[in-house]
């Protein structure tokens, strides 16, 4: 389902559904494809029409997109259900994850202030545990294994996020 960044061109969209207005603002980044199999997702778990909130953590894995539990709350908002142009709203402001690598890679570059390329561990270990949900010590210690003091740090993520 992702990348979103093999967007089509406006032009080639189509109609989400001719019989229910759709803010199209977020959804214009998602192709025929990707609101086809939101669709084919959407409809195996909706119940008339309405997809209960409790399930979108299930359907984004479904589609294999993965968002954190506080993205969805915050994009959920105080809806308990879903018709599907608000479903999609919702999928389509998932960040993708060219961004939450992009967002990684700036993190590092941060502390990167002599711009070499590379942070010590120490400051990995600070960014892992504190940025987004926070990783645990073991968790850190595992992505650490075999990694040179300061880590290479775009070589790295690129092997932990393709």
């Amino acid at each position: 389902f992702l990348p979103k960044t093999d967007l089509l061109p406006k032009s080639t969209k189509t109609s989400l559904n001719a019989t229910q207005p759709c803010s199209m603002s977020m959804v214009e980044r998602l192709d025929e494809v990707q609101i086809a199999t939101a669709r084919e997702c959407f409809g195996l778990h909706a119940t008339n029409g309405q997809l209960p909130r409790d399930k979108l953590s299930f359907i984004f894995g479904s589609l294999n997109v993965m968002p954190t539990q506080t993205e969805i709350e915050t994009l959920a908002g105080d809806k308990t259900s879903f018709d599907f142009p608000s479903f999609l709203e919702i999928l389509a402001a998932v960040p993708s994850a060219a961004d939450a690598k992009q967002d990684v890679l700036n993190a590092f570059k941060a502390y990167d202030t002599a711009n070499t390329g590379s942070i010590k561990q120490a400051d990995f270990k600070h960014i892992m545990k504190n940025l987004g949900e926070g990783l645990s010590d073991a968790e850190i210690s595992q992505m650490l294994q075999g990694q040179s003091d300061p880590i290479a740090y775009e070589g790295f993520v690129n092997s932990i996020m393709p």
